[in-house]
Order: structure tokens, then C-alpha cells, then sequence
């Protein structure tokens, strides 16, 4: 009777131990000064609710602090982006703003002089000064992109669609990657407003830009989008998923501190359901992995 009693008051003094160190955690957590990450309705709606939810908690439990979304209005003026960031947090530890909104950033770092800050995308020829400012590596997209394409291509060509602003320089980054993994063929880039019809001779198709519609056509052709948009809810002739946001790039940006510059990869995902040949899967999952 002795012994279990012993035993209860062990257990008892246990429980309370970890009661007490998981409250000392939380208000650890609480107490330290947030990560705002700036953000609007569109992007929410295109990223998917649920996925913004989960990408913010994988967020904060890296860092372990919270993270606060700022939700501005796609339009908003400069300073009324610098006013929601400022009275999310009056001293935060630090704030990311996507490109689109760069001039809100200047706005805030002009009231927010000690504040770190982020701005995410836009391109290296993008003068920024003051800022840290993290350029999606679109060299290495382009070159998975390629090596992908291949193994979907086969003897028929991949199409590019783009907005038309890619450079010869990046076409021949995407080439490479093609000849790389075996494909002797040779891509056609096209801006998205083409009006294409031979798709008999396309074996794959890469779509990135305002081309985000083309998946929408129901051809089947193998697709590898270059999106911001929930995975799950593309067609499923989207094979690979290349995303830049800010919220997928977020923690390897902030590790990445203080640098002036960071490049980034996007992040990956292939659908395995959706990859029926035998071996595809895994040789996606080698190329992903290439930087």
C-alpha cells in the first residue's frame, strides 16, 4: 500500500513537472517578438486556407515564436501596408513582405528604422537598398524543370509557356537541363496569350506566369507548373509543382540572416498518384533534390 502510494505521488510530481515546463514553454512562445509575414485575400485564396495554416505553425515551430499573417488589402496604398504591419506588432522580430509590396516595406522600414526586413521575390536587377532580399533561383528551377521534362517528353518536344519575358540566357539553362537527362529535343517557349493547336507533337508541358489557365484545358499532357497554387486543387495532369511564395521560402530566408541576398530554390512537390510509369516518381525525386 506504501509502494503505490509512492508511486502515486512520483507519477503526481511528474505530471506536474511537465505541466510546469510546457506552461514555461508557452509563455516563452508567447512572449517573443513575432515573425509578421505580410500577406493579401488573393494570395490566401489562391494558397489555400488550410495550406496557410499549416505552412504558419511549420513556421512558428521552427523558430518557435509566433508567426502573425498581416492581411492587407491587394491594392493597398504604401503606407497603409507599413500602418498594418506597425500595429500588428509594435516591435517585431522581424517582418516579410513580398515583392508586390516593396514599397510598403520602404515605407515601414522608414518608421521601423531597427526592424529586420524581408522582401521576398521580384528579381536581382531590383534595387532594394536597406532591405535583405531573397531572389527566387531561377536557374536551378529551370534547370529541374528541364531535367523533368524529360522524362515526360520522350520523342515529342516540351512546350514553355511564360509571359514571355524569359530571358535566352534561362532558355538555354532549361535546354541544358533537357540534354542532361537524356532528351535531344527541342523546346518550343511560347508566350501564354499563343493560341497553340499542335498538340500532337508536344509530350510535356512547362507553365509558369499568367499560362497558369493552360492546365485548366483538360489536354492530357503531362504538366509541371510553376504556381503559388494549393497543389490539390490543380488537375491531374499536373505532374510536378514548383513554388516560390514567400511562405514556403520563409525559414530557409530567415536562416539565412543577415545576408543582404539569399537565393532560394522553389519548393517542389510531385504528385506520386498521379505518375504512372514505373520509376518516374523516384527520378523526380533525384532531380527535386539537385541544387
Amino acid at each position: 500500500m506504501l509502494k503505490f502510494a509512492r508511486w502515486k505521488i512520483i507519477l503526481l510530481s511528474i505530471v506536474i513537472t511537465l505541466l510546469l515546463i510546457f506552461g514555461f514553454a508557452l509563455r516563452v512562445f508567447f512572449n517573443r517578438p513575432p515573425l509578421l509575414i505580410i500577406t493579401d485575400i488573393s494570395f490566401s485564396q489562391l494558397y489555400g486556407p488550410e495550406r496557410l495554416e499549416r505552412e504558419t505553425r511549420r513556421i512558428a515551430f521552427s523558430f518557435f515564436r509566433q508567426v502573425i499573417q498581416v492581411l492587407v488589402d491587394e491594392g493597398a496604398a504604401p503606407e497603409l501596408v507599413a500602418i498594418a504591419a506597425e500595429e500588428a506588432s509594435g516591435e517585431p522580430w522581424a517582418v516579410i513582405f513580398p515583392y508586390r509590396y516593396v514599397e510598403g516595406a520602404r515605407r515601414y522600414r522608414e518608421a521601423m528604422p531597427e526592424a529586420l526586413v524581408l522582401v521576398i521575390g521580384g528579381s536581382t536587377s531590383s534595387a532594394l537598398g536597406g532591405f535583405s532580399a531573397v531572389f527566387t533561383d531561377t536557374r536551378t528551377d529551370l534547370y529541374r524543370a528541364g531535367m523533368a521534362a524529360a522524362l515526360f517528353t520522350g520523342e515529342k518536344r516540351p512546350l514553355f509557356f511564360s509571359d514571355g519575358t524569359l530571358s535566352n540566357e534561362l532558355r538555354e539553362v532549361f535546354r541544358q537541363g533537357l540534354a542532361d537527362n537524356g532528351s535531344l529535343s527541342e523546346p518550343l517557349f511560347l508566350n501564354a496569350a499563343s493560341n497553340y493547336s499542335s498538340w500532337a507533337e508536344i509530350g510535356c508541358v512547362v507553365v509558369a506566369g499568367p499560362a497558369a489557365a493552360f492546365a485548366e484545358q483538360n489536354l492530357d499532357i503531362p504538366i509541371i507548373l510553376f504556381s503559388w497554387i494549393d497543389p490539390s486543387l490543380t488537375p491531374g495532369t499536373v505532374k510536378l509543382v514548383f513554388d516560390d511564395s514567400p511562405l514556403t521560402q520563409a525559414v530557409e530566408a530567415m536562416r539565412a540572416m543577415p545576408a543582404a541576398e539569399v537565393f532560394l530554390p522553389s519548393s517542389p512537390t510531385v504528385f506520386r498518384d498521379r505518375i504512372g510509369e514505373k520509376g518516374i516518381y523516384s527520378k523526380l525525386e533525384d532531380i527535386i533534390r539537385k541544387k
